[in-house]
């Protein structure tokens, strides 16, 4: 077994080794942990819930740094969900063994430090003590109980930042996704590593303030940051108080991201999902291990960690039944490079349609297969509603929901029904499993040119190695499918008690990389 290993790993460096002299390659993190973290879904809009009225969500989130030596320089990124505009970002300094921890909620009225322009809309609330840059304004208390708040904006999307989907309210920020990339690490004895370490007396740490004056000017001055080496994980909860339910699911980690430090100033937009260096990938698909080099591709920059998150298929499960016990499911699809893609207009691949398109409702082609529990396939599949003009199935966002209708049950678990970013698909069957198609070849792709949702690799830019033979080959290679991730979410309320329970798992995939 240790004679196995070895070889393995030799095969992997061999194979990092022949791919443009890449040292590594951005891979999901299968641990848990990495340098990137993907949350795929918050939402803090209402639902009517069954003990009558409305129910409004939050959504919890963690980000954890299990290194006991280094201290992290993370950026925090809050992302709507129609077309991946930001809404807020910051810089977050963990301390070695930090955990930061924050909701996204509602504004309860206007005004104030914390800059909401009006009750409902989205902001981020924390009483955390880890330093941040530029500060969280504090509403109310002092030391470690300071609550802190700061409102959600939608510059990215109104006045001359407005897009194709011509809405630029801030309803639009109440549903998306959460973005955490880490910068650097910062290590001791610099300056810098001792003004984030918090007191073990108060719970705070030493000097936040020196921390965010270092950036005053151009540069960032106080002390040596190092090339990042991950460790950050984390969690997400969405929960309704008055219905009494809440899902968790965890963040997507992607490690092996960056080999150089990339420490940007708070109100940069900068690092995103784009800065992967080296611009390589690697992906297990079965026994294989790809590595791919995307240098030379006519692809946008983000193609490595769109390779890492490329599935052909989704399998999501789902109940759904109607009186005395309710039971829904909504799933979640989201696509965190799409945006990236859209950008580079002259190859968006593997994605068929501009944003402009999207916006005049052509999407995403994707195809849904019904089961039930026992192997039995729907026999007419289904189709969202309302229709698409098409009259092919279509994801339009980059973060979706779809509610699935079951003959005794329209399912509204997240509360998204109501809005144009939900979509509606009927089942016969009340329960199952759905599975979702991507990797449209066919004539009715949305892209003018003969498109597909397929991201070719530069050609010999990609190594596979078998794990049976311990083998390595030098290939070209086409990733099918689109960048995708999420989960499925279910509620069990007892229409007679008024018990609820809530439950979300992670979706499931298959990969399709043809050589």
């Amino acid at each position: 077994m240790k004679f196995k290993t070895r070889m393995i790993n030799a095969a992997v460096a061999a194979a990092l080794g022949t791919v443009a002299g890449a040292a590594q390659a951005v891979n999901l993190g299968n641990d848990g942990e990495g340098q990137v973290l993907i949350y795929p879904y918050y939402t803090v809009q209402t639902k009517t819930i069954a003990s009558g009225g409305t129910g409004p969500f939050d959504t919890y989130v963690t980000i954890v740094n299990s290194d006991s030596v280094n201290g992290k320089a993370v950026k925090v990124r809050f992302i709507e969900g129609k077309a991946s505009r930001e809404v807020l970002d910051f810089n977050l300094y963990l301390s070695p063994n930090d955990m930061w921890t924050g909701a996204i909620t509602r504004c309860a009225s206007a005004g104030g430090s914390n800059l909401c322009l009006a009750a409902g809309n989205p902001m981020l609330r924390t009483t955390d003590n880890s330093c941040t840059a530029p500060e969280i304004p504090i509403v109310s208390g002092s030391g470690s109980g300071a609550v802190r708040e700061i409102a959600f904006v939608n510059y990215l999307y109104s006045g001359t930042a407005k897009d194709a989907w011509n809405d630029e309210t801030l309803d639009r920020a109440k549903e998306g996704y959460v973005e955490v990339i880490q910068m650097a690490d910062i290590v001791s004895p610099s300056l810098t590593f001792s003004w984030h370490l918090h007191s073990q007396s108060t719970q705070i740490p030493a000097n936040c303030a020196a921390i965010r004056n270092a950036w005053v000017g151009t540069s960032y001055t106080a002390g040596t940051l190092n090339i990042p080496t991950g460790h950050l994980s984390g969690a997400e909860t969405l929960i309704n108080p008055l219905q009494g339910t809440d899902a968790s699911v965890d963040a997507v980690a992607l490690d092996n991201f960056s080999n150089v430090a990339n420490h940007q100033a708070p109100g940069s937009i900068q690092p995103d999902l784009s800065n992967v260096a080296p611009a390589t990938s690697a992906v297990f698909d079965g026994a294989n291990l790809t590595v791919t080099s995307w240098i030379g591709t006519t692809l946008a920059s983000v193609a490595p960690v769109s390779a890492v998150i490329d599935r052909n298929q989704a399998i999501m499960e789902y109940v759904a039944y109607g009186a005395p016990v309710s039971f829904q499911t909504d799933h979640v699809v989201t696509f965190p490079t799409k945006r990236l893609h859209q950008l580079n207009t002259s190859d968006i691949r593997p994605f068929t349609a501009t944003l402009s398109q999207n916006a005049s409702s052509i999407c995403e082609p994707v195809t849904l297969t019904f089961y039930n529990r026992d192997e039995t396939i729907q026999s007419s599949q289904p189709g969202f509603s309302p229709p698409p003009p098409s009259q092919l199935n279509q994801l339009c966002y980059e973060a979706n929901v779809i509610s699935i209708v079951s003959p005794t049950t329209v399912s509204n678990v997240l509360g998204s029904i109501k809005v144009k970013a939900s979509n509606i698909v009927a089942s016969i069957f009340n329960e199952g499993w759905l599975r979702y198609g991507f990797g449209n070849t066919n004539a009715n792709c949305n892209q003018t040119a003969g498109c597909s949702q397929i991201m070719p690799a530069p050609a010999l830019g990609t190594t596979r190695i078998n794990l049976n033979a311990i083998v390595t080959t030098g290939i070209t290679a086409t990733y099918i499918g689109l960048p995708v991730i999420g989960f499925f979410i279910e509620d069990f309320v007892n229409t007679s008690s008024l018990a609820a329970y809530g439950t979300a798992y992670a979706a499931r995939y298959t990969r399709a990389i043809a050589p």
